[in-house]
């Protein structure tokens, strides 16, 4: 054979050799790009099954929270419970086809968040860095507590729609967790939720119960401090309305014997007594309408805590029952 041959030979024996195991490419690291929140489109077969999804994960969806601003609609958080039955919202931050349905939960966001008693309580919770943050029913809708970047709390309302407003509505909140998390490692998501949902729980009512006592103190405070006020306004009433009195004859007697030089530094003092009383006695005017204009918060605190008791009696009517009896 040849040199050239022998060298063709060579050639074509190195591009036909197959690659040893030592010799094989390592695998290429792809980095997903973050996706968008998932449009509403009608489910396929083609497409993951969301709902399907989080039930293989141990979570059972219940309904969606459908954000709608001005450009296509969008599923802004699943709301379901987890296998223990915690409440808790998926953040759906992946692309994928939903099926919603009409009576899925409308809502438009609001930065500035709703004036809530739950929102002061949850603005200094200690919220955990496995979790995206929580979220609590309002008035209006679905108030979220969340945190940004500089780790800043974030508070926003996802405002219901005209229509989807309820008179009656739950402090229930949800931990937030995002879809992409409980892809990578849902057991140990669902863990997390369930115990920071019962350490929440539990920095809530102690911060409320604080609360609550200390308005239980202020109310008796403001009961003795009122009682002190109406033993207080008649008797320096009635004070008042003597001493004018008392003046005013004193002054007549002076009139009828008739002012002289020698009486006359007597007289200016009565008249001035009698003038100062009654500017006392338009500032007891002013004091008793200041004080009895606060009737109306005290009736509006009346109505509150009587049907806040009326609310006790019936949803904790047969809390010491059993469901299946």
């Amino acid at each position: 054979m040849t040199k050239e041959g022998v060298k063709s030979r060579l050639s074509s024996l190195t591009t036909q050799r197959k690659p040893k195991k030592d010799d094989a490419e390592e695998p290429k690291i792809v980095v997903q790009e973050e996706v968008k929140p998932s449009v509403l489109t009608p489910r396929t077969s083609q497409r993951i099954d969301i709902d399907n999804k989080l039930i293989s994960y141990g979570f059972r969806p219940q309904e969606k929270v459908v954000l709608k601003d001005d450009q296509q609609p969008t599923v802004k958080y699943i709301k379901g419970l987890t296998p223990n039955g915690i409440p808790a919202l998926v953040e759906l931050d992946v692309d994928a086809l939903v099926a919603v349905k009409p009576d899925d939960v409308n809502v438009k966001e609001d930065v500035d968040g709703l004036d809530t008693p739950m929102k002061d309580l949850l603005k200094d919770t200690n919220m955990s860095f496995e979790i995206e943050g929580f979220a609590y029913e309002c008035a209006d809708g679905i108030c979220t507590v969340t945190r940004d970047s500089n780790l800043k709390v974030v508070m926003k309302s996802l405002m219901k729609e005209k229509g989807d407003h309820e008179d009656h509505y739950s402090a229930e909140f949800y931990p937030i967790v995002k879809f992409s998390d409980l892809k990578s490692n849902s057991k140990l998501v669902l863990s997390n939720v369930e115990s920071q949902s019962q350490q929440l729980r539990n920095e809530l009512f102690i911060k409320s119960t604080d609360i609550f006592d200390k308005t239980q103190k202020n109310i008796h405070d403001l009961y003795q401090i009122y009682k002190e006020a109406t033993e207080l306004i008649p008797t320096k009433s009635a004070i008042l309305a003597e001493s004018i009195a008392e003046i005013q004859e004193y002054a007549l007697e002076h009139q009828k014997l008739g002012v002289t030089e020698e009486n006359m530094k007597t007289f200016n003092l009565c008249i001035k007594e009698i003038d100062k009383r009654n500017a006392l006695v338009s500032e007891l005017i002013n004091i008793v309408t200041t004080l009895g204009s606060i009737n109306k918060h005290i009736k509006a605190a009346f109505d509150e805590v009587k049907d806040t008791v009326d609310q006790l009696k019936v949803d904790f009517a047969n809390i010491d029952g059993y469901l299946y009896e």
